[in-house]
């Protein structure tokens, strides 16, 4: 039933063998369920036929005036978010730094890194050791 669906379909789109045809008709002469698909088939077909969408005239200015008109910095909650994100970031990374500087007496590179009291001895434990 599922070939005969498949064959039946393909009958609206591609010209179909003389063999193809011949297994079409039967099936349509024995099976109601075939008959039912077909009728709904071209229903739909006729229906969607004429269906053109289209948009009223000046669609596409009213969209661009409306954007125009809108202000990012403003109408947008993210921007606010991202500014208390940057701020709540940067505040973070002051505190790391001054931390660190507590933490080791120095803002240099091994202290940022935190090597600061890494000896080359402990070399079995070392992240570093690649």
């Amino acid at each position: 039933m599922k070939d005969l669906k498949k064959l039946l379909l393909r009958s609206y789109d591609d010209e179909l063998s003389q063999a193809e045809k011949d297994v079409l008709e039967k099936g349509l002469a024995e099976s109601q369920e075939l008959r039912d698909e077909q009728t709904a088939i071209e229903t739909m077909r006729k229906t969607l036929g004429n269906f053109s969408p289209e948009f009223k005239t000046g669609f596409s200015d009213r969209v661009m005036q409306q954007v125009e008109n809108i202000d990012f910095r403003t109408s947008i909650p993210i921007y606010s978010v991202f500014k208390r994100v940057a701020l709540s970031g940067a505040a973070a990374i002051i505190a790391l730094l001054i931390s660190i500087y507590y933490t080791d007496g120095s803002l240099s590179l091994d202290a940022l890194y935190g090597l600061y009291e890494y000896a080359p001895d402990e070399a079995a434990v070392s992240f570093f050791n690649l």
